[in-house]
């Protein structure tokens, strides 16, 4: 770049290489879209997708005032690790292969255009990306499994205790003369995807002033998740016990699940304020008069 020049983005150089960006990357979500995201477990994708491109947005200053830097290997080896990701969950038909390529092609093409500096202030918008990446259906089963007998257990102990005639079978609830199953989708592991994606969005929107709280926010949306969705398997276990089955599989199985997670985010959300809050100096009350 001569000396004159304005800073910003070199895309007159690169433009062939940001075209062949934008048409790969729309036509992995094409496929996403009536694939990956169309199955339970990664309905959240294209909504991490959008929130990654409102941060990138919300960077726009930083697109304006790049000015690449000395050439280096680096986004070379970032774009060629992409492209052979790209390739390999094309070839082999794994999504989170393809999805998984997006970042380093990205943050490649984003380091050739506008510099180090430009890849460090859309850090986040690049590692939120990495949400929408679908769990390979192996590790998501196992993580499944032990998360549905846990709060199976927990679910039934509870209701125990307040007197109702429960007992469990691995995931088969017995409420009454009912019988539940805990299926995958109320296992909870959604709820914690989603709960994480949104809740470092916040952390990020909200910054705590203290590592500590972020890091006690950041521990709890584990906990808060499980605890919302045993509540909800409470709930509609006791809705079943009351209403019947019809009433537990139709609409209020659906509102009880957006009702449970609206609960979860409400109680992170207020959990982040309250700790913020916590070890605050105390403004010194004379320097408030003067």
């Amino acid at each position: 770049m001569s000396a004159g020049a304005a800073p910003g983005l070199e895309w007159r150089g690169w433009w062939p290489l940001a075209l062949g960006i934008v048409v790969l990357l729309a036509a992995s979500y094409v496929r996403f879209w009536t694939g990956p995201w169309s199955e339970p477990g990664n309905d959240h994708a294209p909504i991490i997708v959008a929130i990654a491109m409102f941060l990138a947005w919300r960077q726009r200053d930083a697109f304006a005032q790049a000015a690449p830097g000395r050439r280096t290997w680096v986004p070379a080896l970032l774009l060629g690790t992409g492209i052979a990701l790209f390739l390999l969950g094309v070839r082999t038909r794994i999504a989170t292969f393809e999805a998984l390529s997006h970042v380093p092609l990205l943050a490649g093409a984003l380091w050739l255009a506008g510099g180090r500096t430009l890849v460090l202030r859309l850090w986040f918008a690049l590692f939120f990306l990495l949400l929408s990446v679908p769990i390979p259906s192996q590790l998501l089963a196992l993580a499944t499994g032990d998360l549905k007998q846990f709060v199976s257990s927990a679910s039934v102990e509870a209701m125990y205790r307040l007197g109702y005639p429960v007992g469990h079978d691995g995931a088969v609830l017995t409420v009454g003369h009912y019988r539940l199953l805990v299926a995958e989708a109320c296992a909870g592991m959604n709820s914690i995807i989603s709960l994480s994606a949104i809740g470092l969005f916040y952390l990020y929107l909200v910054p705590p002033k203290r590592l500590w709280t972020l890091a006690l926010s950041l521990l709890s949306i584990l906990p808060i998740a499980i605890l919302a969705n045993v509540v909800r398997i409470i709930l509609l276990c006791l809705i079943t016990y009351y209403l019947g089955d019809e009433a537990g599989q139709g609409f209020l199985h659906e509102f009880a699940g957006l009702a449970m997670f609206a609960l979860a985010l409400l109680l992170f959300v207020s959990l982040s304020a309250l700790l913020s809050l916590v070890g605050r100096p105390v403004p010194d009350r004379g320097a408030a008069h003067a």
